[in-house]
């Protein structure tokens, strides 16, 4: 999921031979001739020890003794000792090279060479590019890229290895489909060995509500694809630290709900719509680049109450490199703050504007950065302040 990155394994090649001598059985009528052969006797034994190792490749032949006829038995030559070959020790498998703390984007993370404008259809119209890529595909390696004009094109890049089989075969053909909260356009994914492209057009301001045009998703995706083999490939940034966290049920676990929403957690927040399908939050979620976002409320009669106390969690393992983007994206007006457990941290408080916005709508976000990892915590109308229920999570980590 993912998911830029490095690599240099260490081989090591243990060979090893043995070869066992045969021993040589003498009678007792050849003790008499001991003196004649104790000297190249020992020249043999000498040779068995030392070359051993040569005597692999290269055996000399043994020393030719001199037989003395015997009226009752023959004497004859030991038999030449035979090497057992030894079984075949594979080399040991090196360990994979660890993820870089910081990840490489795809293409340099350049959208221009992403979506090359000159190429376009030009049914898409004349419009802009820019960067739209979330903290969780940073971590990734992956890059996010939308054209607008007439027609909204969105590229996102990742290298092939983060992107879960069931996403591929699902965008091998077009699929149109729900985006977003009431959004609607049509998808498709093209590949090489290290990169996995998925292209989605949707209507812009100028064609809100009508159709995609049969054809078009194919035709931009087909101009994309040209570009791959012109773009280096991303690599994935390590996702480690939050490895006891497998989702929301982990987060609930470690936090206090009830003393921080001020009585038991309902079933969600009203208005909450998770039907449309996000291929991008899969593939985060699935390469663990981000738990959540998990939601807690309040259980409330949303007809009578006048309060509803709400809680958001999202944690972005890895994601330490995208703090200063995530700042500015979420709360470009927080003031830094202390969080006991995290290096950095800011809040940006608005409680006071209860009434000015709608009741789904969290009042005071709380980024920490954590190591190397980012969680960001909003809440409304919360009985417990929020930096303590921030330091219950990192404290059972």
């Amino acid at each position: 999921m993912g998911l830029n990155e490095e690599l240099d394994p260490a081989e090591q090649i243990e060979l090893r031979s043995r070869i066992m001598a045969g021993a040589r059985s003498l009678s007792a009528r050849r003790a008499r001739r001991a003196r004649l052969i104790a000297a190249a006797g020992a020249t043999a034994a000498v040779a068995i020890v030392v070359g051993v190792s040569a005597l692999a490749l290269y055996r000399p032949a043994p020393p030719n003794i001199a037989q003395t006829p015997s009226p009752t038995a023959t004497v004859s030559a030991a038999p030449t000792p035979t090497a057992t070959p030894s079984p075949t020790t594979p080399p040991p498998t090196a360990p994979p090279p660890p993820l870089p703390q910081t990840p490489v984007a795809v293409a340099g993370g350049s959208c221009d060479d992403v979506i090359p404008s000159a190429g376009l259809p030009a049914a898409i119209g004349q419009g802009a590019v820019e960067d739209v890529t979330t903290t969780s595909l940073h971590t990734l390696g992956a890059v996010s890229c939308r054209w607008t004009g007439s027609w909204q094109v969105q590229v996102d890049l990742f290298p092939v290895e983060v992107v879960p089989a069931a996403l591929e075969e699902r965008y091998a053909a077009q699929q149109c489909e729900s985006i977003g909260y009431d959004g609607y356009g049509c998808r498709v994914a093209r590949a090489t060995d290290d990169l996995w492209a998925l292209v989605t057009v949707s209507p812009g301001a100028t064609t809100y509500g009508q159709d995609v045009p049969e054809g078009l998703t194919d035709q931009v995706a087909d101009v994309i694809e040209a570009g791959l083999p012109d773009l280096a490939p991303g690599v994935p940034g390590d996702r480690t630290g939050w490895d006891g966290f497998a989702g929301c049920d982990d987060v609930a676990a470690a936090i206090d709900l009830p003393s921080a929403l001020g009585g038991a957690p309902g079933e969600g927040l009203p208005g909450v719509d998770g039907s449309s399908p996000d291929p991008l939050h899969e593939i985060a979620v699935a390469a663990g680049s981000v738990i959540g976002p998990c939601v807690w409320s309040k259980d409330v009669d949303p007809t009578t109450a006048s309060s509803f106390p709400a809680l958001w969690v999202t944690i972005y393992p890895g994601g330490a490199a995208g703090w200063d983007r995530l700042v500015q994206e979420l709360a470009p007006t927080a003031v830094d703050t202390t969080v006991a457990g995290a290096e950095d941290a800011v809040i940006d408080d608005r409680e006071d504007e209860v009434g000015q916005v709608g009741t789904g709508d969290p009042l005071t976000r709380l980024l920490l950065r954590d190591g190397e990892s980012i969680v960001v915590l909003e809440s409304r109308e919360l009985a417990r302040d929020l930096r303590e229920v921030a330091a219950e999570l990192l404290d059972a980590r």
